[in-house]
């Protein structure tokens, strides 16, 4: 049965706006309130109470103009971000005749939380409790005074959709004059400050005695007739007679919040207006308004609005062979998309009518990239056999005749493909995931599957089709057209009727970094799950990965069964338990270090998540107290119900040796204690010369025989844990461990980079372990406090700070050493020192900046903060803290930096953050010695004001207020993006002076110079971009220097006959200076052969500024 969507009349409409109506829309305060206004703001589009500290009674009043009539309501929205109590309450007269507040009251907030209670004049002996609590913060009350005495309070929770509940009434008669006055009174206490708040506060008549206009007052005798939905985005207005709405408003309120100014136009017979650009939910309640309607004649259309619920038309109807049977559900493929022009001057997308009958298109919308694009086609009709062809209405353009659908809000085709769905209503009628545009060329269907256009003109829009390239590498193509479509009871089951509800299909399994895999394939695939009782076809359905967009035309899930979607080419899955499907467009590469994943019907949102790291060669797996790390010992559970999980970030430890003795990476017996020793420790590497300034450990194989590494961690403070695998130590011999990416070069023993070496804290007293495969000590140290530049080495007697003049011995022999005792008494004499000390080379304001900040983390990551020390001397932090300030101004918590206890040297940068491996996962790192562990201020995603100073004198060393709106305009996703200074010597607080880190080097630059830094005095207003130059590593390198900060690029390698083909950089945004590396591939994935290219770079910045280069270069 076709879905059938109506709108449900909340209230009749009303014609013409109340006596008194405040929106509080805009930020400025309205006219014609009194009182105590110094205290309000508005907020949101709402009046906001902004009292002081502490508890306090405001007042607020309005007069008006009382309608004559025997019906009056009063209506208005509580914001009420605080449970109403005896000490956070509002009182509110409707209809009082003085300033002084008086009559018939409202009180919310009486005695227990939430309580309703009225009274009259304020005698408190008549005051009523009302058995009623508010539990939501935005209740909409209506207060309904009838023959001037029956009195009727009605509420209703704004954000449900249910119609408005009774609660009281009373009987007060009262005498009615022309004039009063709305008045309200807010109370609050300490913890109810800011919290209070109304809105749309509306007097008006409620049908009856509303006396004539004066016969002067000519209005037009048109009056509103009904509404009804198209779909689920739109809706037609229906009016008696012709009109004219070229100077008309129209607005569309959805419950209370937002508010809309939708497109709108007038149909053929001038009798209808269509509404849309938005879109409707099931359930949920709408009012329209108009006004400024007149009709042929000029004379005004009364204003007016209609509140509306969307429903489904779920009546049957009655077994009665003479009434019209229900419409059927438009055939799938009954219009088709046809051709899509996507690289080109003027670019279209064509349909086609590939039925014997015109069709008028209302309720039918084509999307473009999901919500990237959306085009409503109500009010046009597609003729019989016909074409209709859409485009920007920027473009004078001559089509076949009744073909032309100029578009004003046609969005720019993407030249790398994007899905285009055609919806009757919530039914998908056609779909098509274009692939690479051509220039000049477009992509058409015909019954054998899409081709490139072959027509000399590149296109034949309002025209059959050609009969295509057959060079060119046809596409799949969609689901052929029924041989049969007139007999719909042989086509394949119909797409479900109705909206999914979020969770019926699921993001079940994913599997990023599928390295190692033995049992199963070495291919990343997404499971996804069926969970409903039913087949469901997922045409129309996208699964977007990022901002990557994949169709699922192609895709069905059994009930209750699984889907497992790869890509084309891979290794292919064999799978007895569930079905697969190979994607073309399946994305190019699951990130190892996490992102977004969404399953989208239609404009829902049905599941999502954001896998964090992936584990090399194991899958993260749904459960019901969340995701976790596939636990079955193959890697994941493609196809089959997911396993128990791993719990913990540490590896299970492996299986006993006897039970598996084929392994070869676990060794026959465990190493035992003292085999190997913990030999050396560099904590403090700043400042070495001969040496690397890197941490690191060293270990010395004590026995006669080779020792082999695997399944044995060192572990870091008994929390961090290293693992230690594939690394084997000769006997006698040195094996140097240093954190992977980190520069380290021996003349004698082993260097063995691993991936979760932990960051060695400076103050020392952190214990080292080293254990075997299963668990066993084989030796430990807890090192001192580290002297920079110099290493705590092992000697028979004790360990000694080494005497190398280099600061250490890696993969050597250790040094004499220095006599502990020595640097105990140092160390004692340093603890004597006072912070506060006039003679240490504290800060003065402005000579240490905040310079980087990253309030949103990715998951798992960690927020920091990164300091520059801009002056010419080497300063000290023992008296200096971070804090930020609270809504009145006064500072939170304070945390202390002296526990960096060395000089901050001039020029040099500090990474400060509570957890700096929740850091150097993401992002490269700097040397250790520019880096400080210890807690932070919570940094608001919303802006928060940072504050550096001095402890002892408060003096504020730097302060910056940033905001999320500092990012980029290029920013679309903030999460994991750092805000950068631009000018070291600019304003702190200067949102110009601020914007986002480049993608080009990883969304943030901790420790490090920014990627965005621009300084005025430096710039020469010249730019270059360098031809991509072969590198040793086999990449190819493009180096550049902008002329300021904020560019977005995008580049593209060209055969010399003028074919595409590679990607040189993809919307990234760039530093002000750095390099582009290109792997000399091709959008297929091998290399290039060798010759001559040309390379087409395009960078574009916010201010509108545009930078194109292109060169010839050499492919080798």
């Amino acid at each position: 049965m076709k879905q059938i969507l109506l709108f449900l009349w909340i209230n009749l409409p009303i014609l013409g706006y109340g006596q008194f109506v405040e929106t509080f829309d805009n930020d400025t305060w309205p006219n014609n309130w009194s009182g105590d206004v110094e205290w309000f703001k508005i907020k949101d589009e709402c009046l906001m109470l902004n009292g002081p500290d502490g508890d306090g009674e405001f007042h607020l009043w309005h007069s008006y103009s009382i309608p004559q009539s025997s019906t009056i309501e009063w209506s208005f929205y509580l914001n009420l971000k605080t449970e109403p109590t005896n000490g956070n309450h509002i009182i509110i007269y409707p209809i009082s005749y003085s300033s002084n507040p008086s009559g018939i009251y409202l009180r919310i907030g009486r005695n227990r939380s939430g309580k309703f209670s009225y009274g009259i004049n304020n005698e408190e002996k008549e005051l009523t409790d009302v058995d009623f609590k508010l539990e939501r913060s935005m209740p909409q009350i209506k207060i309904v005074l009838q023959d001037y005495k029956d009195w009727t309070i009605y509420v209703r929770d704004s954000y449900s959709t249910q119609n408005f509940t009774k609660i009281f009434s009373f009987e007060h008669e009262i005498e009615i004059s022309s004039q009063a006055y709305f008045y309200i009174t807010f109370t609050h206490n300490k913890s109810g400050k800011n919290k209070l708040g109304i809105d749309e506060i509306c007097v008006d008549s409620n049908s009856g005695n509303i006396p004539e206009e004066p016969e002067n007052t000519e209005i037009s005798a048109i009056k509103f007739d009904s509404i009804a939905a198209i779909g689920y985005s739109g809706a037609k207005l229906f009016f008696t007679g012709q009109i004219d709405i070229s100077n008309a408003i129209f607005t569309l309120k959805e419950n209370k919040y937002k508010e809309f100014k939708p497109n709108h136009k007038l149909l053929d017979n001038e009798e209808i207006v269509v509404l849309d650009g938005f879109t409707l939910e099931i359930g949920k309640e709408y009012t329209f308004y108009w006004e400024g309607i007149v009709d042929i004649d000029g004379l005004p259309v009364e204003d007016g609005k209609v509140e509306v619920r969307l429903i489904e038309d779920s009546s049957e109807p009655e077994e009665n062979p003479e009434e019209e049977k229900p419409e059927q559900p438009t055939p799938s493929g009954m219009v088709r998309i046809n051709e899509v022009m996507a690289n080109h001057e003027i670019e279209y997308i064509e349909l086609y009518n590939t039925s014997n009958d015109n069709i008028t298109l209302d309720g039918w919308m084509l999307t473009y990239g999901g919500d990237l694009g959306k085009y409503i086609l109500d009010g046009l009709t597609i003729s019989a056999n016909s074409y209709l062809v859409l485009y920007h209405s920027e473009h004078e353009w001559t089509l076949p005749e009744g073909t032309a659908c100029p578009i004003d809000k046609f969005k720019q085709m993407n030249n790398n493909g994007k899905a285009l769905v055609l919806y009757h209503n919530a039914q998908v009628i056609d779909s098509y995931t274009y692939p690479e545009a051509k220039p000049g060329i477009s992509w058409e269907y015909s019954d054998s599957g899409w081709h490139f256009s072959s027509d000399e003109r590149g296109g034949t829009p309002g025209e059959p089709n050609s009969e295509g390239k057959e060079e060119e590498e046809e596409p799949e193509p969609d689901e052929p057209e029924k041989e049969e479509p007139d007999e719909p009871e042989e086509e394949e089951p119909a797409q479900p009727s109705g909206i999914f509800s979020q969770g019926d299909i699921r993001l079940n399994e994913i599997m990023a970094n599928p390295k190692g895999l033995e049992e199963l394939p070495e291919t990343e695939y997404i499971e996804l799950y069926n969970r409903l009782d039913k087949e469901v076809s997922l045409k129309g359905w996208i699964l977007q990965y990022g901002t990557t967009q994949v169709a699922l035309d192609e895709v069905s899930i059994a009930a209750q069964d699984y889907m497992v979607l790869y890509r084309t080419g891979d290794a292919d899955f064999d799978l007895p338990s569930a079905s697969v499907c190979a994607l073309d467009k399946f994305p190019a590469n699951l990130a190892n270090n996490g992102k977004s994943l969404s399953l989208i019907y239609y404009t829902d949102t049905i599941d999502q998540y954001t896998y964090s790291s992936a584990k090399e060669g194991k899958s993260w797996e749904y459960g019901e107290d969340g995701w976790h790390v596939c636990s079955d010992e193959r890697g994941g559970t493609p196809g089959e119900a997911n396993s128990d999980g791993i719990l913990q970030e540490e590896e299970p430890q492996p299986d006993e040796p006897k039970e598996e003795p084929d392994e070869p990476h676990l060794p026959v017996s465990p190493i035992e204690m003292g085999a190997i020793r913990i030999n050396e420790v560099m904590a403090d590497p700043k400042g070495l010369e001969e040496l690397p300034e890197t941490e690191y450990i060293e270990l010395y194989n004590v026995s006669d025989e080779t020792q082999t590494l695997a399944g044995c961690t060192l572990v870091y403070d008994n929390r961090n844990k290293a693992a230690l695998d594939g690394i084997s130590i000769p006997a006698h011999a040195f094996a140097v461990l240093y954190r992977s990416g980190r520069e380290m070069s021996l003349t004698s023993g082993m260097d063995c980079p691993v991936d979760k070496f932990p960051t060695l804290a400076n103050a020392g007293d952190k214990s080292l372990v080293l254990q075997n495969h299963e668990g066993d000590i084989i030796d430990q140290y807890t090192y001192p406090k580290a002297k920079t530049g110099q290493s705590w080495e092992y000697a028979p007697n004790n360990w000694h700070l080494s005497s190398d003049p280099r600061g250490g011995t890696p993969g050597e022999e250790n040094s004499d050493g220095i006599p502990s005792e020595e640097e105990e008494e140092d160390e004692d004499d340093k603890e004597d020192e006072d912070p506060t000390d006039t003679n240490l080379p504290h800060p003065a304001p402005g000579e240490i900046i905040i310079n980087e900040i990253l309030p949103e983390p990715f998951p798992d990551g960690s927020e920091y903060i990164e300091l520059f020390n801009r002056s010419e001397r080497d300063l000290s932090l023992a008296d200096v803290c971070l804090s930020t300030r609270k809504s009145d101004g006064s500072l939170n918590t304070v945390y202390s930096l002296s526990a960096y206890d060395r000089l901050l040297e001039s020029g040099d940068y500090l990474l400060i953050s509570k957890s700096l491996e929740g850091v150097w996962t993401y992002y490269d790192m700097p040397d250790e010695s520019h880096t400080l562990e210890c807690k932070l201020p919570v940094f608001s995603n919303t802006g928060a004001s940072v504050v550096l100073y001095r402890i002892s004198s408060q003096a504020i060393i730097d302060e910056v207020t940033y905001s999320p709106k500092w990012h980029s305009v290029s920013a679309s996703k903030r999460k994991g993006v750092a805000l950068e200074r631009i000018d070291p010597d600019g304003e702190s607080d200067s949102a110009s002076n601020w914007t986002s880190a480049a993608s080009s080097v990883g969304y943030g630059t901790p420790g490090s110079p920014n990627s965005q830094h621009f300084s005025s005095s430096e710039a020469t207003g010249n730019e270059s971009i360098s031809i991509p130059t072969l590198q040793p590593s086999g990449t190819y390198a493009l180096t550049y220097q902008l002329d300021k900060p904020g560019y977005t690029a995008r580049g593209w390698v060209f055969d010399m006959s003028g074919r595409k083909m590679a990607s040189l950089v993809d919307n990234e945004s760039l530093a002000t200076s750095g390099t582009l590396e290109w792997d000399g591939q091709g959008f297929d994935g091998t290399p290039l052969e060798s010759g001559v290219y040309i390379m087409y770079l395009e960078l574009w910045h916010p201010d509108g500024d545009t930078l194109r280069r292109k060169a010839a270069f050499l492919v080798h």
